[in-house]
């Protein structure tokens, strides 16, 4: 019986006799099932079939005969394309169709075709039952938003799955494996809606829809997911050196960590890290937290403890996701942060002391990562393994990963003049590259302006409060610039908008993709970039961020490229929310800027230099060529180490007569010490 059944089924030509042996041979085959072994799903998977070229002529005229309708083969008629796909593709008794052919007929009928977001193929531009949804052309490449495997099965055939018994409604073959499509909503939307005609079945409805609660997680007890908590920031009274110290260790251990571009769900933190940033923001605005007033010193420690939690949380997470024997994700971590224990501790002290207590630092504790001795070899170069050009490029790092493919190909199959593998720095070398490549303090040309004496800034409005005095007032506008730049959405949007997405990332996890995935979600984004990236920016503008956290944002992350020879150069890399306020504010004053400096220079504000530049060096050289032509003579000079011997006295000078508004943010930026951290975590 198991094997007329399939025969039956896969026989396309004899539909009636199929669609009843399906009726008459469901319940024999169970018996012979339930006695013997079990059956192969092959077996009772339906064929998926495509429309012969007179069925297609058939079904295309018959609709053109009769616009308002369309008919399958077996004579089903449907009212539109989506119940006709759905029909065709999972209830159609004389076989399913393939979504392919289903499409076919379609683009035959109407080559314009359009897809809404609810899933509904609209064969015209409804806007009164599709109201504020999107619609698209109904292509071939677009066509799988329609015809998804994952849906459920039609309401009428899971009524008749409930209707049967279980060891029936295993056995009917036209639901197992079979491919539907996404269905429309059952009620066309926008039919209904407030001011119009309500029902009292309606009436009740919206009631109840109003006083439902808000979605959350279900909190977890967290002795019972949660390693041993280590007291530190969530008590009374945490010495403020010893913290600084202690979350200075924190965010080097993350050091050589990329938080994922594209995480799982489980694994995605953007929301927890949004509320550190929103954290931060209330607390140094409003000077309130949880409904309680902040003093300046807590607000201090508030700043450093979450401008830490920014750049370690993603590293955090990522370490969780490698470890296949934790239980902890950035799922279970939002659980457990809504435990009331945890939202009682959160409220006295903060979030960001909570996650370091109960997740940053009993990681740290529980898996010590030391740093290398600085004689101590660290191996010879290895190829780059597929695993992490895969990883690469599935987080759109294409240019590094064609960088690493290209090394793992000369590793691994060198030719006959092929350098040996080098020996990988030790870090008395890279200490030694540090210190000749980054010149010393010059106590006369590196002095700045104290940045304790700098007027007051408003993160708010960005309003200066200068001296009453105008003599004193004058004096203050000279040295720390009459005005300071202050951000504005549109000017954040253009950042964002430039932010370089394969950009490495600095000290830290924190990527240019990690703050693309948190800001950069469409109208999503708007409260967020409004009322936490916005006023947090400008809090670093404004100076109105603590010198100590202003020093974990400043940490930069050293990188040594091999020259030939022994020689390396080495690159500084700052984090990726520090480079996005560069990036803005470069933005916004680039073309301010390059107007002033023009004709003499190429590098600010002109598109294309890197082309302009060789062209008019070309066409000087064949100018020169002629008799009697003069000035045309060029010189070319590569200065050693020139980026890194610049002083600082002299950008500041610079700042002053072309770009007032850069000097205050110029002095927090350089005037605050900077510590290189190498990815080995040494410093």
């Amino acid at each position: 019986n198991n094997n007329d059944n399939a025969a039956n089924v896969r026989d396309t030509n004899a539909d009636n006799s199929a669609a009843a042996n399906d009726d008459n041979g469901g319940a024999t085959s169970v018996q012979s099932t339930s006695s013997g072994s079990p059956p192969d799903d092959d077996e009772w998977r339906p064929v998926k079939r495509s429309l012969t070229q007179a069925q297609l002529t058939d079904m295309v005229d018959k609709h053109r005969n009769n616009k308002r309708c369309h008919q399958c083969p077996c004579g089903h008629k449907a009212k539109d394309l989506s119940s006709l796909f759905g029909h065709m593709t999972s209830d159609c008794q004389d076989g399913i169709f393939t979504p392919k052919a289903v499409i076919k007929y379609a683009t035959q009928i109407n080559r314009r075709l359009q897809l809404c977001s609810c899933g509904k193929v609209c064969e015209r531009r409804n806007t009164k039952t599709c109201r504020g949804h999107t619609l698209t052309g109904m292509t071939m490449t677009t066509a799988h938003r329609a015809l998804t495997p994952t849906t459920p099965a039609p309401q009428q055939q899971q009524r008749q799955q409930r209707n049967q018994t279980p060891a029936t409604a295993s056995a009917s073959p036209t639901t197992s494996g079979s491919t539907v499509i996404r269905r429309p909503a059952a009620r066309r939307a926008g039919a209904r809606r407030n001011g119009g005609r309500n029902t009292g079945r309606n009436t009740a409805r919206n009631s109840n829809r109003r006083s439902r609660q808000p979605l959350g997680y279900t909190p977890i007890e967290p002795g019972s997911v949660l390693p041993t908590k280590y007291e530190f920031f969530a008590v009374e009274n945490v010495a403020a050196p010893t913290a600084r110290a202690k979350l200075d260790e924190v965010a080097v251990y993350f050091a050589p960590d990329t938080a994922s571009a594209h995480p799982k769900a489980d694994d995605n933190c953007t929301g927890t890290w949004v509320e550190v940033m929103e954290e931060i923001v209330a607390a140094t605005c409003a000077r309130s937290l949880a409904g309680r007033t902040v003093g300046r010193n807590e607000c201090a420690m508030i700043q450093k403890m979450g401008m830490t939690v920014l750049i370690v949380l993603p590293g955090l997470v990522l370490h969780y996701a490698k470890d296949k024997d934790s239980p902890l994700n950035a799922k279970v971590m939002r659980k457990v942060l809504a435990h009331a224990s945890i939202k009682a501790l959160i409220h006295k002290h903060s979030l960001s002391a909570v996650l370091l207590d109960y997740f940053i630092l009993p990681h740290i504790r529980d898996n010590p990562r030391k740093p290398p001795d600085d004689d101590e070899e660290r191996g010879l170069q290895k190829p780059p393994s597929m695993r992490t050009l895969a990883a690469l490029i599935r987080d759109g790092y294409f240019s590094k990963s064609m960088t690493l493919a290209r090394l793992r190909h000369l590793l691994l199959h060198p030719g006959a003049n092929a350098t040996p593998l080098k020996q990988r720095p030790t870090v008395a070398k890279i200490k030694e590259v540090a210190v000749d490549k980054f010149p010393i303090h010059d106590a006369n040309m590196d002095a700045l302006p104290s940045i304790t004496r700098m007027p007051k800034m408003s993160a708010n409005d960005g309003s200066i409060t200068w001296h009453p005095d105008v003599t004193r007032r004058g004096e203050q506008q000279d040295t720390y610039g009459s005005k300071s730049v202050y951000l504005t959405r549109k000017d954040l949007d253009l950042g964002l908008r430039f932010m370089k997405r394969q950009a490495s990332p600095g000290v830290g996890a924190v990527s240019s993709a990690f703050l693309r995935l948190c800001f950069c979600k469409g109208v999503e984004s708007n409260a967020v970039i409004n009322d936490c990236l916005l006023p947090f920016i400008n809090i670093c503008l404004s100076g109105n961020l603590d010198v100590h956290a202003m020093e974990t944002m400043l940490l930069t992350r050293l990188a040594l490229l091999p020259k030939p020879g022994s020689d390396f150069r080495p690159l500084g890399i700052g984090g990726a929310i520090y480079r996005l306020i560069e990036v803005t504010v470069n933005k916004k004053y680039e073309s301010s800027v390059s107007k002033k400096l023009r004709p003499n220079q190429f590098s600010v504000g002109v598109r294309d230099s890197g082309a302009i530049l060789p062209a008019l060096a070309q066409a000087m050289f064949k100018r020169g060529r002629g008799q009697d032509n003069k000035n045309c003579d060029f010189l070319f000079i590569d200065m050693k180490n020139a980026y890194n011997s610049i002083r600082r006295k002299c950008v500041l000078k610079g700042l002053r007569k072309y770009a007032p508004h850069l000097v205050r943010w110029f002095l927090y930026t350089h005037k605050t010490k900077t510590k290189l951290v190498h990815s080995s975590t040494a410093e």
